[in-house]
């Protein structure tokens, strides 16, 4: 049985899955003060985010991770616009892997 797949424009793998391969009804994420964000919810925020870094070439973006939704959508959608996420470590090391690997996309 062949998987259902969603492609970004690049043509890599959507880090979301298929539409209506999941009920959008279901939990997605579940944030630290407890907040739930299903999969419809995510995908809208994601997809929203995603419309605004479309660039036309592949850039370098880096992200702050940290453990809140915006944080994820922000991630999610860097690579659903197909680009790269580059995770920062935190406090000073970011620092030398900003000054090591410039993002190009804010």
């Amino acid at each position: 049985m062949q998987e259902l797949r969603t492609l970004t424009r690049r043509g890599a793998p959507s880090p979301l899955p298929a539409v209506g391969r999941v009920d959008p009804a279901r939990p997605a994420l579940i944030a630290p003060d407890g907040a739930v964000v299903d999969h419809g919810t995510l995908r809208s925020r994601v997809d929203a985010v995603a419309s605004g870094l479309r660039t036309g070439d592949r850039r370098l973006a880096h992200i702050q991770l940290g453990a809140t939704v915006d944080d994820i959508v922000a991630y999610l959608a860097v690579l659903e616009a197909g680009h790269v996420a580059l995770l920062l470590p935190p406090g000073h090391a970011a620092d030398a892997v900003r000054r090591a690997w410039p993002a190009d996309l804010d």
